[in-house]
This record gives structure tokens, C-alpha cells and sequence, in this order.
């Protein structure tokens, strides 16, 4: 919100970092599945995607770019339906985060697919879940900790200066976790 202090990802920066390494494993026909488009952290990851796809020279049918939910595993498993029943389908899922990633799983699981073999899928958040599962997720991650602390720091400065500024954007820098989710693929 403008006028107020905010603590977040690079969420912009991620989506290209994302975009790059899926592109560089030879996916040219890549999806989205974001979150709640009203959010500011969905207009930046969705600008991210857009971004990096254009700096990697791939054009993304609309239909690619689907709404989801975050945190709801149950929409990111229609969504996932709905792209493996296109007449192109994509090669590579990108998932609003680590927990919708399962509802993905569970949809390309039912279609008879598995992941990375038939198609590829990468999480966000980098929750420890996500170092768990088999295959391990590649998924962005965010560094939650830090975040959370530098925004403690901004509370408590907010409470005893309470006329300090307040229009302040504090950027905190993730990184991309490979897994074995994403699978090399010839297109």
C-alpha cells in the first residue's frame, strides 16, 4: 500500500530468475498459475513472468496464464486440469506456491502423468516441505526468516518514532532451489 512500510520478496526478479532456468531445460511452452489477481504480489509476479518470457523469446498463449489461489492446493489442481486439457498442453507448470503445487500434483497424477517425466513443475516459497517431497520441488525461495525479522525491526521503529516515514519498500533477495522437478526436454 503506498504510505506504508512493506517487507517482501523480489517477486518481479524471481519470475525472471524462474523463467530463465525452466527456458534454459529447453521449455518453451510454459504456464503460470498465480494468485489472487488483486494483490500487489500477484501483479509483480505475474509482470515477472510476462518479463522474462519476453527477454527469453517465448510467446505464451493466454490460456497458458490461469488464476488460482494461494495456499489452496484444491484450486491449483482445476487449474492444472484445465491446462492438461488443452490442445497444446504446456510442458512446464509454474505454481503460485509449494502448497498449491500439491493440489497440481495430485490432478497430473490422476491424468496418468508423473513429474518430471511427463511434465515439469516448479513451486514458490521454498517452504521445508517442498526439500521433502519426491521428487524435491524446484521452487523459488524466499527467505521468510529474514523477512520477518527486517519487519520486526520496522514495527518496533514504527511504535517508538512514531512520526518517522512510512513510505518505505524493503526488498528482501531469495534464490532459486533446484529439485528434480524440472526435466530437460527437446522442443
Amino acid at each position: 500500500f503506498p504510505g506504508r512500510i512493506s517487507v517482501m520478496s523480489e517477486n518481479v526478479r524471481s519470475m525472471v530468475e524462474i523463467i530463465r532456468y525452466v527456458a534454459g531445460q529447453g521449455h518453451r511452452r510454459i504456464a503460470f498459475i498465480h494468485g489472487e489477481e488483486r494483490g500487489f504480489v500477484t501483479q509483480e509476479r505475474i509482470a515477472g513472468f510476462y518479463k522474462g518470457c519476453m527477454e527469453m523469446g517465448i510467446r505464451t498463449p493466454e490460456e497458458y496464464i490461469v488464476k488460482g489461489k494461494y495456499h489452496q492446493p484444491k484450486e491449483s489442481g482445476l487449474a492444472t486440469r484445465m491446462l492438461l486439457s488443452l490442445p497444446t498442453p504446456p510442458t512446464c507448470i509454474l505454481y503460485p506456491d509449494d502448497y498449491s503445487y500439491l493440489g497440481g500434483l495430485s490432478e497430473i497424477e490422476k491424468h496418468g502423468l508423473s513429474i518430471p517425466q511427463d511434465i515439469s513443475a516448479v513451486g514458490y516459497d521454498g517452504i521445508h516441505l517442498s526439500t521433502l517431497l519426491r521428487p524435491k520441488l524446484t521452487t523459488y525461495r524466499q527467505d521468510a526468516e529474514k523477512i520477518g525479522r527486517e519487519a520486526v525491526v520496522k514495527l518496533i521503529e514504527q511504535i517508538e518514532q512514531p512520526g518517522k516515514n512510512q513510505d518505505e519498500h524493503i526488498i528482501i533477495k531469495g534464490e532459486l532451489q533446484l529439485g528434480d522437478t524440472v526435466k530437460r526436454v527437446a522442443e
